[in-house]
């Protein structure tokens, strides 16, 4: 058996997954890094996926097989390596030897995280009728025998308690009724699961459940201390991801890493300052109006750097019918009036719902989409004069053949449905990564309403979209991330109260750092040196490397058993109660840093 894994791994690493490095646990080349566990014959865009978000994370990780882990010695592999994640999909089979493995590391403190389907099948593909990892985890994951053809059912996520949502840091504005994870259109989300007993776990360990549509409720979130940490999620977090729905993977892979495990990474904000996108589109002539409502009101205010953007055609429907926004013409004004109080980019291909209802038909070619987006731009950047690099799509339709003409274009950003309420990403989409150069912005919706019109149709009062909004703000400052808000300048004056409300707050907020108000392309500029920078820990020089086109406006976050040694010039030392952070400034002009450390006895 021991042959046939070698000769797997053999394969892997010919045919290039990408990341994969050969374990190195002594001598000076012995790196710190997160476990990716994983079955080389199960292997799929799943790994993908899990290997995306720690990169974008900043975590250092290795990709290694379960037929390996097996025969580690769990008291020595936990000296760097803290923690072990079991992605779904890819590890249905594990071998009964990582069984004590498993427990004698985390007896010894390291922590493991597992999803969905793991150790669900024999060796020869047959379901079991008990979980391999059962007596770890705590829980039973399938039992065939018992339950047969409904061994997997679905259900709606429900959280426990408001305190459970808060320790697993899931926004207020995220649950439906207080308790079910809900979604952008939809309400109530519902996910795949296996039929999940309990195995030994107390009730207080127990974070969430399934709410069968049956009523019944199987454990699916759960948290247990056995030394180290042992965390299981029930839902299919890497398939959801690679099918556009970010937010459950990175949630609970950020909480079990940053809250838990305290891993070393980096801040995913410009400074280590939390981000807020406020993004207005611009639809139509109706904007003719609440532009300068919005001015007089104070909403167009130069303490916030909006992303504006506009639907730049004369025509909204059909040619001809004087709906548009007419940019270049009855518009141009109000578009220079705009550009102070933020970046201007494009909504669409030059006639609202024109070009939204061809793309949702299918009826248009590469080309002609494109001459669209290029009409669009060029009325623009005539106006603003400089590049236009930020994009919103009309209505919401945004195939993929968009995505990459604004790679093509030079874009590097684009507010997105998908991956709702997430953060600002590479997204997947059937699968597989759609761009490395242009930056998805997801909206955060309130439950299933995104813009302040669709809350006003759905009846939501004005003290609930208040308290949203503030929110969210506090949001992206508790999880030190970055995240956006849409709407209309017509929908304005639906929750106008509510609205100068938020701006005071977050005005507030931003003059005294706890937030910077910034464009999509802002933040995208930084985020696309982020992830693709360079971060390793070796552990057996005592030296951290960082290096990549810019790290401007990087922050370190280093457990505190990590001591930095010596001063360093350009870089600034802060700390918390949980990490010490390293900011690297502006004086700081070289592409490389190494840091010397030596970890605290």
């Amino acid at each position: 058996m021991r042959k046939i894994a070698v000769t797997l791994i053999i394969i892997a690493i010919l045919f290039g997954f990408v990341g994969f490095k050969i374990y190195q646990s002594k001598g000076k080349n012995a790196y710190y890094s997160i476990i990716l566990a994983y079955n080389p014959k199960e292997s799929s865009y799943i790994i993908d996926a899990y290997k995306s978000v720690l990169e974008e994370l900043k975590v250092p990780y290795l990709l290694e097989s379960t037929y390996d882990l097996s025969s580690e010695n769990g008291k020595e592999f936990v000296k760097i390596h803290k923690a072990i994640i079991f992605m779904d999909g890819v590890n249905k089979y594990l071998p009964e030897e990582i069984i004590p493995f498993l427990k004698d590391y985390i007896r010894n403190g390291g922590s493991v995280f597992a999803s969905f389907d793991i150790g669900v099948k024999t060796i020869d593909g047959v379901y079991k009728d008990k979980g391999t990892l059962s007596s770890i985890l705590g829980v039973n994951n399938i039992n065939f025998g018992k339950y047969k053809e409904k061994s997997f059912t679905e259900g709606n996520l429900i959280i426990k308690s408001q305190e459970s949502a808060k320790f697993l840091n899931i926004p207020p504005y995220k649950l439906e009724n207080g308790k079910f994870i809900s979604g952008y259109m939809y309400g109530k989300l519902t996910y795949q699961c296996p039929t999940v007993e309990k195995d030994g776990i107390n009730d207080s360990e127990i974070l969430a459940y399934i709410q069968t549509n049956d009523g019944k409720l199987l454990p699916s979130i759960t948290l247990r201390k056995l030394g180290g940490y042992v965390m299981y999620v029930s839902i299919p977090l890497g398939y959801l991801k690679a099918y556009s729905d970010d937010f459950p993977l990175r949630t609970f892979i950020s909480f079990f890493l940053f809250k838990i495990v305290k891993a070393p990474h980096i801040l995913g904000t410009p400074y280590g300052i939390p981000g807020l996108i406020v993004n207005l589109h611009i639809d139509s002539n109706i904007d003719y109006k609440s532009i300068p409502y919005l001015e007089e009101k104070g909403f167009l205010n130069k303490e916030i750097e909006y992303s504006i953007h506009i639907c730049a055609g004369d025509f909204r429907d059909y040619p001809q019918d004087n709906l548009g926004f007419d940019a270049c013409g009855k518009g141009r004004d109000l578009v220079i009036k705009l550009s102070k109080y933020g970046v201007i980019g494009d909504h669409g291909g030059f006639a609202h719902n024109y070009f939204s209802s061809l793309l949702n038909q299918n009826l248009l070619t590469k080309d002609e989409i494109k001459n669209f987006i290029d009409k669009n731009t060029q009325c623009l950047e005539s106006i603003v004069k400089y590049k236009i690099r930020e994009y919103s799509a009309p209505n919401g339709v945004h195939p993929r053949v968009v995505t990459s003409i604004l790679e093509e274009e030079g874009f590097n950003s684009y507010y997105y449905t998908g991956d709702n309420s997430s953060v600002p990403n590479r997204t997947f989409l059937a699968g597989s990564m759609v761009s490395k150069q242009v930056i998805a912005f997801p909206i955060t919706s309130y439950k299933e309403y995104a813009s302040l019109y669709e809350m006003y149709k759905g009846r939501v009062p004005e003290t609930e979209v208040e308290n949203f909004l503030k929110d969210l703000v506090n949001y992206a400052i508790q999880t030190k991330t970055i995240r956006l808000f849409y709407s209309h300048p017509y929908d304005f004056p639906l929750y106008e109260n509510a609205l100068l409300s938020f701006t005071k707050y977050a005005i507030s907020l931003s003059k005294s750092k706890e937030i910077q108000i910034k464009p999509m392309s802002y933040f995208a500029d930084f985020l696309l040196n982020l992830f693709n920078a360079k971060f390793e820990i070796n552990v057996g020089k005592n030296l951290i490397y960082l290096s990549g086109n810019s790290l401007k406006g990087f922050v370190v976050a280093l457990p505190k058993e990590f001591i930095i040694k010596g001063v360093i010039s350009g870089i600034k030392i802060e700390n918390d109660e949980d990490y010490t952070y390293i900011k690297v400034l502006d004086s700081y002009k070289s592409q490389k840093l190494v840091i010397p450390f030596e970890f605290k006895n």
